[in-house]
């Protein structure tokens, strides 16, 4: 069955998700996204009035993941988590990226990613550990606030392998994070 073919206007851009070959057109007015609704299943829709599309992408287009990653940080930042639930569920190689995501400077993005964290453990628990490398990785970065983020988000995921390597943090050098590692270990501070 032939689907409708919609013409990218300027404005328009592609969200391409590579393991099904698909494309999902999404108009920006201006900067700000469209809403959308995507199910939790491929293909993805566009619930734009007029602009309902869905097309075959040609075997070679091809998006980088380093593309796909500031992808998926702006629709975080947007506050379209539930399309970003999807992707990860659909393609679990993301949850690899999730260290990456929180070193983003934009606080909507790191939000992003803890109600993504939240929404996962409800959906597919069983897949959160693989994000635990990449977000163990980060309890060592320069920065503070992705060493929070991180610390945050392991324990969301709540696992004995997530909560093992904070122990790490109850003697860094923030009290903000010593505060938070306590906090989530169900350790009283004293003092």
């Amino acid at each position: 069955h032939d689907r409708p073919v919609h013409h990218q206007p300027t404005g328009f851009i592609s969200i391409f998700d590579v393991s099904s070959r698909l494309r999902l057109n999404a108009a920006i007015p201006n900067t700000t996204l469209t809403a959308y609704k995507l199910s939790t299943c491929i293909p993805l829709i566009s619930c734009m009035p007029n602009h309902h599309t869905i097309t075959d992408a040609p075997p070679s287009l091809s998006v980088s993941d380093a593309e796909l990653l500031q992808v998926i940080a702006d629709f975080l930042a947007m506050g379209h988590v539930d399309n970003i639930v999807a992707m990860f569920r659909q393609e679990p190689r993301y949850f690899g990226w999730s260290g990456q995501l929180l070193t983003d400077e934009r606080f909507a993005v790191r939000l992003g990613v803890s109600v993504l964290f939240e929404h996962l453990a409800v959906l597919c628990p069983e897949q959160l550990p693989l994000a635990i490398p990449s977000l163990v990785a980060q309890l060592d970065n320069p920065l503070e606030w992705v060493r929070g983020e991180a610390a945050s988000v392991l324990g969301i995921i709540g696992t004995e392998a997530a909560l093992a390597p904070l122990r790490l943090l109850l003697s860094d050098p923030s009290p903000q994070i010593v505060e938070i590692v306590h906090d989530i270990m169900g350790i009283p501070l004293h003092g």
